[in-house]
């Protein structure tokens, strides 16, 4: 893995539930080629039918919390 890839994906995601809750969603992602077929995230949005698109990556870093995705 590159060190730019690396860096950007340092930090662990937030666990989620799986299947049809967390995994089939519409999404929108921009995409930034770093090399031959090796791509940096640099926008995803999800879609949820009762909240709309929420980010998950925003300038290739996660999104930051926003209310529906806190967890204390």
């Amino acid at each position: 893995m590159c060190d730019e890839c690396e860096s950007v994906w340092a930090d662990p995601a937030p666990a989620g539930g799986g299947a049809e809750f967390t995994h089939y969603r519409n999404a929108e992602v921009t995409l930034r080629e770093l090399a031959t077929e090796v791509f940096q995230i640099m926008d995803l949005s999800l879609f949820y039918a009762d909240m709309g698109w929420l980010p998950a990556v925003i300038d290739g870093k996660y999104a930051p919390a926003c209310g529906v995705w806190d967890v204390a």
